[in-house]
């Protein structure tokens, strides 16, 4: 019976071990986008359009902007309803 209550829950030991797991798959990940990012850089110095067009999606206001269109359209569908007059 003990045996299949510990297989059951997983042990301190077996947490940690898939918390590691999960911070070096986080890890990986970020060192992947930080990879693409410096590829990207790279591009943009070669290209004036595409350095343009980078540094603008890459900026905090465009960031900004994208979040205030994204809430105005949540607002503007939020205000619709079932069998609303036409008035």
């Amino acid at each position: 019976m003990n045996d299949i209550d510990n297989r059951a829950t997983p042990s301190r030991t077996q947490a940690s071990a898939q918390d590691m797991v999960n911070t070096v798959n986080e890890d990986l990940y970020y060192l992947e986008e930080l990879e693409y990012e410096k590829d990207a850089r790279i591009r943009a110095d070669q290209n004036g359009v595409y350095k343009c067009l980078f540094e603008l999606v890459t900026s905090v206001s465009f960031n900004f902007f994208i979040f205030v269109l994204i809430i105005a359209n949540t607002i503007t569908l939020a205000s619709y309803h079932y069998n609303q007059s036409d008035l």
